[in-house]
C-alpha cells in the first residue's frame, strides 16, 4: 500500500468475501443475521459498480412501494402519469373561489356597495328631480312671455277702438253739440285711452305702488344675508359688518376678492393654502348660484306681477270703452257688436 499521494485509501469491506469460504476465518466473520449481510452485499456491489443480483432489486421494491417514502421537497413520489404541477394548480383552482368566498374584505365591501349604490340612487332622483323642476318653471315663463304678448295686443285693440269713439265724440263737442250724453261721459272717463282711469274717471296709482313695491322687494333681498356656521354673526339677519367672517363679506359684486392694498394683505393671498382657496372657490360658487336663483326667481315674480297689471289695464280701459260706447250707442250697445268698436 503506497501513500506517497498524501491521500487515505479506503478498502471495501472483506467481510462478503469470506462469508461462503468454510476457513476459520470465515468462522470468525460470519454475519449476525441475514439482513446485514444482504447489507454488505449491497455495499460491495454498489463499491465496485456492479448490479445487485435480481432477489435483492425484487426484494427492496416490495419493501418500497407500502413505504411510500416522499422526497425531500414534500412531492409524493407517484407514477409518472400524474404531474405534481398540475396536480398544485388543481388545488390552487380549487381553493381560490372558497378564499374569496371567504374573505373578510369581501364581506366588508358589501355593506359599502350597498351604501353607494343608494347614493347613487339618491343622486339620480335628486337630479331628476331638478331637471323636472327647471322643465317646469321654464314653461312657465313661457307661458307667463305668451301671456304678456296677448294681453298687449289686446290693449292695442282696445286702444284703437277707444281713440276710435273718443275723436268721433270729440268732434261733436267742436260741432257745438254738448247735450248729448255721450260728451259728458268722455269727460268722465277721459279722452287718452293711455289715461290709467276707472269708470269714474279717476286715476289708478296701482302702477306706481307696485313700481315702489318691486323695489322695496329688491332690497330686501339685496339686504338679506346669510352668514355661516363659523361666523360670529350666525344665527342674526343683520347686514354683513366689521365683525362678519364670511368668505361671502370679503368678496365683491363680482364674486372675487377686492384689491388689497397693504403689504400684509397682499401676502395673505399669496400664501393661502389650498384648502383655503377651495373654500373661496366653493363660497364664490355657492354666491353665485344664489345670485342666479334670485334673479330667476324674481324674473318669474315680475312676469306674474305684469300679468297681473296687464290684465287690471285691460279690463279697466273696456270698462271705459264700453261706458264711452253706451252713450253713444243706447245702453243695448255691446262691445261684442263690430259696430260699436270698429
Amino acid at each position: 500500500m503506497s501513500i506517497e499521494y498524501g491521500m487515505p485509501i479506503v478498502l471495501p469491506p472483506i467481510g462478503p468475501l469470506f462469508a461462503s469460504s468454510g476457513s476459520p476465518t470465515a468462522a470468525l466473520l460470519t454475519y449476525e443475521s441475514e439482513e446485514q449481510r444482504e447489507q454488505y452485499e449491497e455495499d460491495m456491489a454498489r463499491y465496485f459498480g456492479v448490479p445487485l443480483p435480481s432477489y435483492m432489486r425484487r426484494r427492496s421494491a416490495q419493501d418500497e412501494e407500502p413505504a411510500n417514502l416522499r422526497t425531500p421537497t414534500s412531492v409524493s413520489s407517484l407514477a409518472p402519469s400524474s404531474s405534481p404541477v398540475k396536480k398544485d394548480a388543481a388545488t390552487t383552482k380549487t381553493a381560490l373561489p372558497l378564499l374569496q368566498l371567504d374573505s373578510p374584505t369581501q364581506t366588508d365591501s358589501e355593506p359599502h356597495a350597498g351604501e353607494d349604490e343608494k347614493l347613487r340612487v339618491s343622486r339620480e332622483r335628486n337630479r331628476l328631480h331638478a331637471q323636472r323642476t327647471r322643465i317646469r318653471k321654464r314653461e312657465l315663463l313661457e307661458s307667463l312671455k305668451e301671456r304678456i304678448e296677448a294681453l298687449q295686443d289686446e290693449f292695442e285693440l282696445l286702444k284703437q277702438a277707444y281713440d276710435f269713439h273718443a275723436t268721433a265724440v270729440c268732434l261733436l263737442r267742436l260741432g257745438n253739440v254738448v247735450d248729448v250724453p255721450c260728451v259728458h261721459k268722455l269727460e268722465q272717463v277721459g279722452v287718452h285711452a293711455t289715461e290709467d282711469r276707472d269708470e269714474d274717471g279717476q286715476l289708478c296709482d296701482g302702477s306706481k305702488a307696485a313700481h315702489d313695491s318691486d323695489a322695496d322687494v329688491e332690497g330686501d333681498h339685496d339686504d338679506a344675508h346669510e352668514h355661516e356656521k363659523g361666523c360670529a354673526c350666525f344665527g342674526s339677519d343683520a347686514a354683513p359688518s366689521d365683525d362678519c367672517t364670511c368668505i361671502g363679506a370679503q368678496l365683491n359684486a363680482n364674486g372675487k376678492r377686492p384689491y388689497a392694498s397693504t403689504a400684509a394683505s397682499s401676502s395673505n393671498m399669496l400664501v393661502c393654502s389650498k384648502e383655503e382657496r377651495e373654500r373661496v372657490r366653493r363660497e364664490r360658487n355657492r354666491l353665485h348660484a344664489r345670485r342666479a336663483r334670485l334673479r330667476k326667481k324674481m324674473v318669474l315674480e315680475k312676469s306674474q306681477q305684469a300679468v297681473h297689471d296687464l290684465r287690471e289695464r285691460n279690463d279697466r280701459l273696456r270698462s271705459r270703452l264700453s261706458v264711452l260706447v253706451s252713450s253713444i250707442y243706447g245702453s243695448e250697445a255691446c262691445l261684442d257688436d263690430p259696430d260699436a268698436t270698429s
